[in-house]
């Protein structure tokens, strides 16, 4: 009878390591993804230097 409970919480504790260990991997993914986006894309980032701007027109 006491062996179910302890069985139950095994179970929940590992579930419990499963479930963060899929946040971290998907978490690490999503780095990496962003990561190559910005290498790839943004890599020239000289047009968003203040002295590339239009400067503003007062209305």
């Amino acid at each position: 009878l006491l062996l179910f409970p302890l069985l139950s919480i095994c179970s929940c504790v590992v579930f419990t390591i499963l479930i963060t260990n899929c946040y971290a991997l998907k978490r690490n993914l999503f780095n990496d993804v962003i990561r190559s986006f910005v290498m790839e894309n943004l890599a020239d980032y000289n047009y968003l230097l203040p002295a590339n701007l239009l400067p503003s027109v007062n209305a």
